[in-house]
């Protein structure tokens, strides 16, 4: 989560700019949104799980084209710098301090501290990041230059701490969680996301998105 001190210097090195009307985050326009707005839209969500797609995927393409802009911004050409990036801007988000478990090209699990969003739905039996876990994997997709997808273990709306998400390939996911029921909630039929998301790349990234094959 972003403290005070690191606010002060990222506005000082000129990261961050305020001004009337507009922020700008790595000259990206961002705004300040109240985590309610979030809640009443997820509470949509998961009431109905084709519209929980739908967002889901619009927050892939919003985490792939932030994090894409990004690593062309700083010609970062490896993976674990790609990756460490990636974990230091969401963590300045404000949905929560991430810390990784395990990474390497294709997946990586990593535990959220202190996401205040779940905990809104706290105590509930539910897994309510389903926005957060569409731009953790868009992001993840440039990360690991393969079509990545996210899914969560552990919810802070269930536990009031933590929770637990896996971004990964096809192949990790299915080799990895062995609770296909979760698979099957959160992401509905692979297959077919797998082919809107190629689909998207193919038709707004024409130059490179061959780069983001669904495995190598």
């Amino acid at each position: 989560m972003l403290t005070y001190p690191e606010l002060v210097k990222l506005m000082l090195s000129g990261k961050m700019k305020l001004s009337f009307g507009e922020i700008l985050f790595l000259g990206h326009p961002f705004s300040l949104m109240p985590m309610y707005f979030y809640e009443e839209l997820t509470k949509r969500l998961i009431e109905d799980p084709e519209e929980r797609e739908k967002v889901y995927f619009d927050a892939w393409k919003a985490g792939f084209k932030f994090t894409l802009d990004i690593v062309n911004k700083y010609s970062l050409e490896s993976f674990e710098d790609r990756y460490k990036l990636a974990m230091d801007l969401v963590s300045m988000s404000g949905f929560g301090d991430y810390r990784t478990i395990e990474f390497f090209p294709g997946y990586a699990i990593f535990k959220i501290i202190n996401n205040p969003f779940p905990k809104l739905f706290y105590p509930s039996n539910l897994k309510v990041d389903h926005i957060l876990r569409g731009i953790n994997a868009g992001g993840g997709t440039v990360v690991h230059e393969r079509i990545i997808n996210c899914v969560e273990l552990e919810c802070a709306a269930e536990n009031s701490k933590y929770c637990l998400h896996v971004n990964g390939s096809q192949k990790y996911l299915e080799e990895r969680i062995e609770n296909e029921k979760i698979l099957e909630e959160q992401l509905g039929d692979i297959k077919n996301l797998q082919k809107k998301q190629v689909s998207y790349l193919k038709r707004n990234y024409k130059k490179i998105y061959k780069k983001y094959s669904i495995e190598k």
